[in-house]
């Protein structure tokens, strides 16, 4: 089950490099948020997350994010699967903490 795992990981990652040319590409995340409550939604809203994705990836896979290992953070030229638990805590406050926080405040 491990190697099937593994597998399917590097298969992945080995088809996203296979898109990913030129060695760098500027790309985004988009975090559809919807909040609801019994039926009526309160609010919705789409983050968006600048990405530089590259075609060499970092030698750490994260555990159920191996897109991570092929992404760097456009500010400090790191990537993401080799940033600390601190440093990410960081980039995720900077790239969507403060939208969301006021996606937040504007529903309560």
């Amino acid at each position: 089950m491990i190697r099937k795992t593994w597998a399917t990981k590097i298969n992945l990652v080995a088809f996203i490099l296979y898109f990913a040319e030129p060695l760098r590409s500027n790309g985004k995340w988009e975090f559809a948020i919807c909040v609801a409550d019994k039926g009526k939604i309160l609010g919705e809203t789409t983050i968006i997350s600048p990405r530089v994705f590259v075609s060499k990836p970092s030698n750490n896979l994260v555990n159920g994010y191996p897109l991570e290992s092929i992404q760097i953070d456009p500010e400090t030229e790191i990537y993401i699967s080799d940033m600390s638990q601190d440093e990410q805590n960081r980039f995720w406050q900077k790239v969507i903490g403060k939208q969301l926080c006021e996606f937040v405040q504007s529903i309560l």
